[in-house]
């Protein structure tokens, strides 16, 4: 299973199913319901030969739009008027495409059109498109940690399995959904936290740290005795358990990369033109002046955010 533990968007991805008979899905929320019907693609040992132009949804007439499953296109209806990205659509009966053009970056493309098996594609009946987060079109399922008030925000950005850390063991459910672990955890905490999460791992899987903020309490000021006792909890990576279960461990710190500004400015420039056409959209969840630092910071390690705080600038 392909997976990792970080945060995503969701859109609609089939392709991991093995049948090919459709499938209705719906969700009622406040009164309101949205329901889309789709038919996953029997995959019949095609893993890596169903997308691209020389493979099997490359013969569809359509392509490089695709009908985002097997058979009839795939249907979305809804009962209220919706925001999906930055596109506006106006509750009623829809289309639903997928535009494989660029394998990096999908569009979800929602058509007006409606009835047809599948075969067929009028662009000037498109509402829009939206760019689709990729961790989800390549198939990962993805896990997410926060606290009890902060679920519906997982849920709505696309996690597959939202935890709530305040109730569940993040490592109890990973193992559960996942027992040969997976490919990926991002973890920003460090001390106990680094160990459950380096249990989570697979065979090739990668621990990302970047943030040791089991050092700091609730009021956002470091404690010498709360930094002693997150490293006594801290795990030692020995180079033989890494060989031998076929892991990496990768440390981040941005504020350590001087000599390497020119590679920053090409990761930088690139994730800014991901946000210009709205590849990414980063959430932020307040903001503060300079002068109030102190008060953002408090903020944030009273875990009241959800999203990016940011200080501005007079």
């Amino acid at each position: 299973m392909k997976a990792a533990l970080t945060f995503t968007a969701a859109l609609l991805v089939s392709v991991g199913m093995a049948r090919g008979q459709a499938v209705t899905e719906s969700k009622t929320i406040g009164g309101k319901t949205i329901v889309i019907t789709y038919s996953s693609p029997k995959v019949n040992n095609r893993v890596g030969k169903l997308f691209g132009k020389d493979g099997r949804i490359g013969q569809d007439p359509t392509y490089p739009v695709w009908r985002a499953g097997a058979n009839a296109a795939t249907k979305f209806h809804t009962d209220a008027d919706l925001d999906v990205g930055a596109l506006f659509v106006p509750k009623g009966d829809y289309t639903l495409y997928v535009d494989l053009t660029d394998p990096a970056n999908w569009q979800l493309v929602i058509n007006k059109q409606t009835g047809q098996w599948g075969l067929t594609y009028n662009k000037d009946q498109d509402l829009g498109r939206v760019p689709m987060s990729m961790a989800k079109a390549r198939g990962l399922v993805v896990f997410g940690t926060a606290g009890t008030t902060k679920q519906d925000y997982l849920r709505q950005i696309g996690v597959d399995h939202p935890i709530d850390y305040t109730k569940e063991d993040f490592l109890s459910v990973v193992r559960r959904v996942a027992p040969k672990g997976i490919e990926m955890v991002l973890d920003p905490i460090g001390g106990k936290t680094l160990a459950k999460s380096a249990k989570c791992l697979g065979t090739m899987g990668r621990l990302v740290v970047y943030g040791f903020s089991a050092t700091v309490g609730p009021s956002g000021k470091r404690s010498l005795l709360r930094a002693a006792w997150a490293m006594m909890q801290t795990p030692r990576f020995h180079p033989m358990t890494l060989m031998r279960r076929n892991i990496a461990v990768i440390g981040v710190h941005l504020g350590r990369l001087e000599d390497r500004s020119g590679q920053l400015r090409i990761e930088l420039a690139e994730l800014l033109r991901m946000y210009g056409t709205r590849e990414i959209k980063p959430v932020v969840g307040k903001t503060f002046p300079l002068a109030e630092a102190a008060a953002a910071h408090r903020y944030i390690h009273a875990r009241k955010n959800i999203g990016k705080v940011v200080l501005t600038v007079p």
